[in-house]
C-alpha cells in the first residue's frame, strides 16, 4: 500500500491523515472507527497497555495506534474481556485499556465481578458496532 501511496501522491502529502485515513478528523456522530482508534492511542499514556479482542475494532488499533512499548497493544480471539485484568495485575502501575466487541463483552461479562473484587480499575471500551445484532446474535439480544 505505500508503494500505491507514494505513486499517487507527492511526498509531502504522504503524512496527512485526510489522504490515508479519511475520517481521522471528521467531527461526525457517530465517530468514525479509525477516529476513535486514534483519539485512544492520543488519550493514553505512553507506558499504557492496550488489551484488544478480535474483530473489526482490532484491525483498527493495529492500523491506527503507534504502541511506543512492544507489550502495549496485545490481544486474541475472546482475550480483550478478560485479559485486561490480567494485564492490570502484573502491572498495576500502568493504565490498562480495552477495545472489545458486543459479542465478546456479552460472552465474557462475568469478568467484572472479577474486577470488583479485586477492586481493579478498568473501563472497558466498547465500538458501537452492533455485531451482536447479526447473525444469531439477533435471537438474544432485544431492540
Amino acid at each position: 500500500m505505500q508503494r500505491e501511496l507514494e505513486a499517487n501522491y507527492p511526498d509531502d502529502q504522504l503524512s496527512d491523515d485526510s489522504i490515508i485515513a479519511p475520517g481521522f478528523t471528521d467531527d461526525l456522530s457517530p465517530i468514525h472507527p479509525q477516529r476513535a482508534a486514534r483519539e485512544i492511542d492520543r488519550a493514553l499514556p505512553k507506558d499504557a497497555i492496550l488489551v484488544s479482542d478480535i474483530g473489526i475494532h482490532h484491525n483498527w488499533l493495529i492500523q491506527f495506534c503507534q504502541p511506543s512499548r512492544p507489550d502495549s497493544l496485545i490481544g486474541s480471539m475472546g482475550y480483550g474481556v478478560a485479559g485486561v485484568l490480567g494485564a492490570k495485575l502484573a502491572a498495576p502501575e500502568r493504565p490498562c485499556v480495552p477495545v472489545c466487541g458486543d459479542g465478546a463483552f456479552f460472552m465474557h461479562a462475568s469478568v467484572l465481578g472479577t474486577a470488583v473484587e479485586y477492586d481493579l480499575p478498568v473501563v472497558w471500551e466498547l465500538p458501537s458496532l452492533g455485531q451482536s445484532r447479526q447473525g444469531i446474535g439477533t435471537r438474544f439480544v432485544p431492540d
